[in-house]
């Protein structure tokens, strides 16, 4: 049950804030105040309906509605710079036009639970069929009849296509009746069947060979036209030994001057690095006297801290001292001549 609404910007509605009783509710009014723009709000929470942005106020801000039932939870919707749904602390975004259905199953509400005032009386003015279907919806039996329907339908069509089976059974039993030799004929054509094979196989076999015959006609005519270079082979093989041996000569200069050339950049960076070392010893000392400063620092520090606490200190002491002489003075003052509680003359008491 619903106990409480809150309107945001919302038509003419700036910040409403209504409670609700157990039962029925009736929002009564002149006109133009507002009635119907609480019960579009409340259909906007709850159904998300209306749409567009024409419901929303000219104050600035942005819109929104919230509820509280009856058992704590607080339902929340917003629009504005973010279009969103919140229950509680979790929040539903880019739900599109439908409400999420966890907030759905927390509302339950449906068009019966909201009557406007021009609405006709609840199921007092409807045919009976609407009354029917309205109670069969209800108690979920239009669920049951819509089940019972597609169940019939579907029996329907098997039967139809079981009637169409048997047709087709019957058609083709008769087309077999006129094939007496059918058994022979289907002998011969498995017979054919592996003759086929074979003769697939014959001519890929063929395909294969031809191919291989060509690559040696080929490779033959090419040993013929090379025949007139082999005199020269021991002159070619010579000539690509010594190329080899060049490659790797060249190879080896190439790694002789890439060393030469980290040599050279290492001696520049020694030279820049003595003159490093040549301050260090002065560094050294800098740093030590640093260390040194920065303690003389902290003990300065240190003392300065303590010089003040003893300063506050002797402050509060002389402070006290004075108290006590204050309140020796109050008391022999008011002390009388004898102690009124040991009997022992003023002179004779010591403070």
């Amino acid at each position: 049950m619903i106990q409480e609404l809150k309107i945001r910007n919302f038509q003419s509605h700036k910040k409403s804030v209504l409670k609700f009783h157990e039962g029925v509710n009736v929002i009564t009014g002149s006109s133009d105040c507002g009635k119907s723009a609480i019960i579009r709000a409340l259909k906007w929470l709850v159904w998300n309906r209306p749409g567009g942005d024409a419901f929303r106020s000219n104050w600035g801000g942005d819109t929104n509605v919230s509820i509280k039932l009856d058992d704590g939870t607080k339902i929340y919707r917003s629009k504005g710079s973010v279009n969103l749904y919140e229950v509680n602390d979790t929040e539903f975004t880019a739900f599109g036009q439908d409400v999420p259905e966890e907030i759905q199953q927390l509302l339950n509400l449906t068009e019966v639970n909201i009557q406007q005032q021009l609405d006709s009386p609840f199921l007092l003015t409807e045919t009976p069929g609407n009354v029917a279907s309205h109670f069969s919806k209800v108690a979920r039996i239009d669920k049951i009849n819509a089940t019972e329907k597609n169940i019939n339908s579907e029996i329907r069509r098997l039967n139809s296509e079981i009637e169409k089976g048997k047709k087709d059974i019957e058609k083709f039993e008769t087309e077999l009746n006129e094939f007496p030799d059918l058994e022979k004929i289907e002998i011969e054509l498995d017979v054919l069947e592996q003759i086929e094979v074979e003769r697939n196989r014959i001519v890929t076999a063929k395909s294969t060979l031809s191919n291989l015959i060509r690559s040696i006609d080929m490779v033959s005519e090419r040993i013929e036209e090379e025949a007139e270079l082999l005199p020269f082979e021991i002159v070619v093989d010579s000539l690509i030994a010594k190329i080899e041996e060049r490659d790797e000569i060249d190879s080896k200069c190439f790694q002789l001057a890439t060393l030469q050339d980290d040599i050279e950049m290492l001696d520049h960076k020694a030279k820049k690095y003595r003159k490093i070392i040549g301050i260090e010893k002065t560094v050294n000392s800098l740093l030590l006297k640093i260390t040194d400063k920065r303690e003389i620092m902290r003990c300065q520090q240190l003392l300065q801290s303590q010089t003040y606490k003893l300063t506050t200190l002797n402050g509060k002491l002389l402070k006290t001292q004075e108290n006590v002489l204050k309140l020796q003075q109050q008391f022999k003052q008011n002390l009388p001549n004898v102690c009124p509680l040991c009997g022992t003359p003023k002179k004779d008491i010591k403070l």
